[in-house]
């Protein structure tokens, strides 16, 4: 949609951000010898997307280049960080009056990978389009193994979690790491460099990520003298991580509760995050609240949540920290939210 993409183009700055995260995970909590001690085991699959765009990026490559006509359009920079991963955790909690610890160790496997990143990057195009300049340097890494989000054993590695704090009458202090490790990508990812200054003459090019292997998908397309390495090698990429620390303190015979919580996660981009939340517990099993906070990659909103227990075994969490999109503010790109689920046995 064409005033879709304007207004996308009308917020955007010179140098933006994107941030994408999300996932699936399944823990279960069992007690073990003696009161305070249980056995953790999880399982889930994570995909996490980090890209940096310059704005005349996203200009061509939803407009293509006729709106730079007369004048160069600035394909730098531009950065794009992909893994997708599965896991399995087996750890130990433990629980007591005035402490709790947990760890939790366990294996990941990668199903996808792929880092682009510009060293410098611009395309002129002449009036009419006599002629179009390419000046690019770009790398690019790609997994050309399998995907498959159970088991593979060409991207292997570690990762592992860790919580503890103090407690003390209706509140707590605590910090944890989440996601700390890494996998090694064997032998199949593909490693490109290009570094070049095109020149073609009477050319319109309608889609130049699509022509030079901007577009994530395209780049068998482009042509093989761009190319100054081509070659499948090894590389062991780091999770991208949390960690976080939190407060938390219950008032009113614990009806209320109020937690503030900073934290980061481990990529290049992220801004570390913070938030501010207060929870009224209205029936036993039943509360809502209301929060104020910044994410990673978003600017600083209202949200709301609001869970149930049914029974001493079902649970339901909800929230949706991006209550600005909801009340139309301008500039709210940011979509935070998400549904936690369990089971206790």
């Amino acid at each position: 949609d064409g005033a879709l993409i304007e207004d996308a183009v009308q917020g955007l700055g010179s140098e933006n951000l994107l941030g994408l995260r999300y996932g699936v995970t399944a823990l279960m909590r069992l007690a073990w010898r003696g009161e305070g001690n249980y056995l953790l085991f999880s399982a889930g699959h994570e995909r996490q997307i980090e890209a940096v765009f310059s704005k005349d990026a996203f200009q061509v490559y939803f407009q293509g280049n006729k709106t730079f006509e007369g004048r160069s359009a600035q394909l730098h920079p531009l950065e794009f960080d992909r893994v997708d991963y599965s896991f399995a955790k087996v750890g130990f909690e433990k629980q007591s009056d005035n402490y709790f610890f947990s760890g939790k160790l366990g294996l990941a496997t990668g199903s996808n990978y792929r880092q682009l990143d510009t060293k410098r990057g611009s395309l002129y195009t002449a009036v009419f389009g006599r002629e179009v300049e390419l000046d690019l340097a770009l790398a690019d890494e790609s997994w050309e193994g399998s995907h498959s989000v159970v088991w593979n054993g060409d991207a292997l590695g570690f990762i592992f979690d860790a919580e503890a704090g103090w407690k003390w009458t209706h509140g707590m202090v605590g910090a944890s790491i989440k996601n700390i490790g890494f996998i090694d990508w064997q032998n199949k990812v593909r490693k490109r460099v290009y570094d070049t200054v095109y020149n073609y003459s009477g050319i319109e090019i309608s889609e130049i990520l699509d022509s030079f292997a901007f577009d994530l998908k395209g780049q068998d397309d482009i042509a093989s003298d761009f190319a100054r390495t081509d070659e499948l090698t090894n590389v062991r990429t780091n999770i991208p991580g949390e960690w976080c620390v939190w407060l938390r303190q219950g008032f009113l015979e614990n009806r209320l509760v109020l937690t503030g919580a900073y934290g980061a996660y481990l990529a290049d981009n992220a801004r570390a995050y913070y938030s501010v939340r207060s929870t009224l517990y209205i029936l036993p099993g039943l509360y809502a609240g209301v929060s104020y906070g910044r994410g990673a990659y978003s600017l600083a909103d209202f949200g709301m949540h609001a869970g149930i227990l049914l029974g001493t075994r079902i649970g339901v969490h909800a929230h949706w920290d991006s209550i600005g999109h909801l009340l139309g503010k301008e500039g709210k790109l940011s979509r935070i939210g998400g549904v936690v689920c369990s089971l206790t046995l």
